[in-house]
């Protein structure tokens, strides 16, 4: 039985742990997509401001176009390996899950055989205890034996 809550146990913790891990990763995954979204907001304004200033020089308010798409590259890079990330992990619950789930089937099987033969022992005790040999055949009105000792 102890097993048994153990087996219990250890399945909740590695699914509460995979849990947290997967929170964790999306939490990460949606500050990447966020950084994301303010690259491509500053290379809009960049660009926005290039074609509205008519100067060759393409800096504008500190920061050039050039620059603007490199840091939207880096970004876009973080978010792609962030997502991939999260994707694997999310492929991996599944296999996870069906792991546990046939760890948990197992259980439940060996659950079910022992309580069958505690039945079967039980049954089997009812029996003897009610048969010829029983406490009440074996002992009088005075509690005391009327027939002879078992030979051993």
């Amino acid at each position: 039985m102890m097993a048994g809550k153990l087996k219990l146990t250890l399945l909740w913790s590695h699914s509460e742990n995979s849990t947290r891990q997967l929170i964790k990763e999306r939490k990460v995954l949606n500050s990447k997509r966020l950084d994301l979204d303010a690259c491509k907001s500053r290379l809009k304004k960049a660009k926005t401001m290039e074609t509205t200033t008519a100067g060759n020089s393409r800096t504008t308010g500190g920061f050039t176009v050039e620059q603007a798409e490199a840091d939207l590259r880096v970004a876009q890079a973080e978010f792609d390996k962030q997502a991939e990330i999260t994707k694997l992990l999310l492929e991996g619950i599944q296999s996870a899950h069906n792991s546990q789930l046939k760890c948990l089937r197992d259980f439940v099987e060996a659950q079910m055989m022992f309580y069958a033969q505690a039945h079967q022992y039980m049954a089997d005790l009812q029996r003897e205890l009610s048969g010829p040999n029983s406490a009440d055949s074996l002992y009088d009105d005075t509690g005391f034996s009327s027939q002879p000792p078992p030979q051993q």
